[in-house]
């Protein structure tokens, strides 16, 4: 049994013994039907709004973030390095990594030879905060997503998000201005995304689309949802 199917067997025997079934996006839940499970109830994970707001300036220079682990293979540095350094051939640009593990990752050595600045995570949401709030894009490169939550966490900060037409990401960044979207494991897509976002960022009025947008993924709102799946559960 491959590790897919195994966390599928698992998945399905954990299903059918729940009293109730939630997924963290709707791409989450088709998941769950395609399995032959009842459609899971979508509740999106919770940002804390009153962390992930927007904290000063934006920097400067055109910047892009990644928040991530980057020694995890599914997040695919490569194509964030190879993206980045086709969009820098048509624009001066910055990107900065944040990850909680700044010297583990194997790509460190790598990112420092593309003048790509590594950041250390480990210091809590505030200091990612700031970092996105500084930042001009953050981007997600990993595939397969059940939800996003970077994103969904740049947003509430103010920050337009780029991350691929994939699994949940449509449903964190939408179509109303609040990021940019590339076909998957394509790093031409995602160059053009990464400078059409820049784009955006600079027009003054994408900080509140993308506070506005956030405000769908804020903690009071998954609290709420949970409460009524308990309340329902007991009655």
């Amino acid at each position: 049994m491959t590790g897919q199917s195994a966390r599928g067997f698992i998945l399905r025997r954990a299903a059918r013994g729940a009293s109730a079934l939630t997924a963290l996006s709707e791409a989450a839940a088709e998941k769950f039907e395609q399995m032959g499970l009842p459609r899971p109830r979508v509740i999106y994970p919770g940002i804390d709004l009153e962390v992930f707001r927007p904290r000063g300036e934006r920097s400067e220079e055109p910047t892009l973030l990644c928040a991530a682990a980057l020694d995890d293979a599914r997040k695919q540095p490569a194509l964030l390095i190879e993206g980045f350094r086709m969009a820098r051939a048509r624009k001066p640009l910055r990107l900065q990594l944040i990850t909680a593990r700044p010297t583990a990752s194997p790509w460190r050595e790598l990112a420092g030879e593309e003048g790509i600045e590594v950041l250390d995570g480990s210091g809590g949401t505030g200091v990612l905060a700031e970092a996105y709030s500084r930042a001009w894009v953050s981007v997600l490169t990993s595939y397969d997503e059940a939800f996003g939550l970077v994103l969904a966490e740049a947003l509430a900060c103010g920050t337009p998000g780029v991350g691929p037409r994939d699994a949940a990401v449509p449903e964190v960044l939408g179509e109303d201005g609040a990021g940019r979207m590339y076909e998957l494991n394509d790093p031409e897509s995602l160059a053009t995304a990464l400078l059409e976002a820049v784009e955006i960022a600079d027009d003054p009025a994408t900080r509140e689309i993308c506070r506005t947008r956030a405000q769908t993924f804020g903690r009071d709102a998954m609290v709420e949802q949970y409460v009524d799946v308990y309340e329902q559960l007991v009655s």
